[in-house]
């Protein structure tokens, strides 16, 4: 994940404002979260999943 956001980070693109391992536990925690909510007794929209988990991610890249 480090290297992966260096070399974007070298290429110009945006890249997450917070240290790698923070942006990936909190992407891990929240497909994690969505997948448990699968198993158990609330229904989930796939479409609206993928919508909250691009918005996490959206919200870590720095502006």
């Amino acid at each position: 994940m480090a290297l992966f956001l260096e070399r974007a980070s070298r290429r110009g693109e945006k890249v997450f404002c917070q240290h790698p391992d923070t942006v990936l536990d909190m992407l891990l925690s929240t497909i994690h979260f969505r997948a448990m909510n699968l198993l158990g007794r609330e229904p989930m929209d796939a479409d609206s999943t993928l919508k909250e988990i691009r918005s996490l991610a959206r919200s870590l890249i720095a502006g």
